[in-house]
């Protein structure tokens, strides 16, 4: 499966372009080739790769370790399904502020209510300052009510069928590419629409799968 693509040089030739990491520093992961076999493209810590300090295991040329792309991508096509599923896409820290700031929209009501029993009292000679208390308490209320609706979007779209749709489309993409009806460049397309990064953690031979607009992960072992 390996170098599966289609036009020039510069075309993306890895479906894990732009998404593989190390799990050692955290660096990026690039593709090298050392021949024209599956076998020899292998996956490399760029920063081990320019002789950074990346604390991974010693291994392969140069002392960096080399992980076989031919390995990942297999279990990328064997964890197909999963990717499919009805994988949550909540963010919960984007929930918790939402949130807080319904909390706070709730309190500045109050506030409000009570400055506004307090005018009250006074009837036509209410005092300057607790007008223009008022006033601030209700621009402040706007801007809340505005950032509410701002987060309770965010939360929508994290939540929406079009993100469903995503994912589906890369499942069915990295099945294609399995039996070489779809090349590289427009598998790597699919899986970014829906992922992050995607951690090669070489040690429990595992990928972590970081899904976009979420602070979930998906483990698919390889």
């Amino acid at each position: 499966m390996v170098g599966n693509t289609a036009g020039g040089a510069s075309e993306v030739r890895s479906i894990l372009a732009g998404l593989a990491q190390c799990p050692y520093c955290n660096s990026a992961m690039t593709r090298i080739a050392a021949g024209q076999r599956d076998n020899s493209q292998k996956l490399i810590c760029t920063k081990g790769k320019a002789g950074g300090d990346c604390p991974a295991p010693k291994g392969g040329r140069g002392g960096v370790l080399r992980i076989p792309l031919a390995v990942i991508e297999a279990g990328l096509v064997a964890g197909a399904d999963k990717i499919a599923g009805n994988v949550p896409f909540t963010n919960p820290a984007l929930a918790g502020e939402r949130d807080a700031v319904a909390a706070a929209v709730t309190a500045k009501e109050s506030d409000i209510a009570n400055m506004v029993a307090a005018c009250a009292k006074f009837g036509a000679s209410v005092p300057d300052a607790i007008v223009t208390a008022l006033k601030s308490a209700e621009s402040e209320l706007v801007t809340l009510k505005a950032s509410y609706a701002a987060l309770q979007r965010d939360l929508s779209v994290s939540e929406s069928e079009s993100l469903s749709l995503a994912r589906t489309r890369s499942a069915e993409a990295l099945r294609a590419y399995s039996t070489g009806t779809m090349h590289a460049p427009e598998v790597n397309a699919a899986l970014r629409e829906v992922f992050d990064s995607i951690i090669v953690d070489s040690g429990a031979r595992q990928l972590e799968l970081r899904w976009k607009y979420s602070t979930e992960s998906l483990r698919i072992a390889y």
